[in-house]
């Protein structure tokens, strides 16, 4: 009776999990993307109303946890490699026009 108890609670205690985080998810809109933040809700509905007949559906919140730390991690990669690369400057300072015009010209003549 304890483990089915602690067993009921536990995969509740996930489905709010999960409803907490889509929540997040939801309001700032670059965490994941809509259609994930979508399953993660239906997916926390159902645990939390058919968890007494259908027991195997508590293996679905380890893969919704896999799938959004994935995700996380190709963002934050892609973020990191688009920051390392450099930026290609415009003109390079002593050569062309810069602020003062061609050079040999003074401002304002």
């Amino acid at each position: 009776m304890a483990f089915s108890f602690l067993f009921v609670l536990a995969a509740r205690a996930a489905a709010v999990f999960m409803i907490v985080t889509c929540t997040i998810a939801w309001q700032t809109t670059v965490i994941f993307p809509p259609p994930f933040t979508i399953a993660g809700y239906v997916i926390a509905i159902v645990m939390l109303l058919s968890l007494g007949f259908l027991q195997w559906i508590v293996l679905l919140f380890p893969l919704w946890v896999f799938v959004a730390s994935g995700y996380i991690l190709v963002a934050e990669l892609r973020a990191a490699r688009a920051a390392a690369t450099p930026a290609a400057p415009d003109r390079v300072a002593g050569h062309g026009e810069g602020r003062a015009g061609p050079p040999g010209r003074t401002p304002g003549t």
